[in-house]
């Protein structure tokens, strides 16, 4: 599959977006679902890849909930927060 950067792009944003921190100081986790749901001019699955390829990168966290018996979910992946490294790079990237 090819890696569409404003994909990329488009996605950290929303993660950006979307990163909260609860009353507890805990971060807020964002259901992958939500990241897709806010990027309705790309296929879903050109969402979830590059999900996984900003993880590879080590630009975000994210966290798998699927059971290996189970078949995929969507729902059982979560974008836990943005890295150090993942802001630096939004910076570098936002104009």
């Amino acid at each position: 599959m090819k890696l569409n950067y404003d994909c990329v792009r488009d996605t950290l944003l929303v993660i950006e977006q979307l990163t909260k921190v609860n009353d507890d100081y805990s971060m807020k986790h964002i259901l992958l679902i939500n990241v897709i749901n806010k990027l309705p001019q790309y296929p879903e699955k050109e969402v979830f890849y590059s999900v996984m390829k900003l993880e590879e990168a080590g630009l975000i966290t994210v966290r798998n909930d699927n059971d290996k018996m189970r078949s995929f979910n969507i729902d059982d992946y979560y974008v836990l927060d943005i890295t150090f490294e993942g802001h630096k790079y939004l910076n570098s990237i936002r104009n």
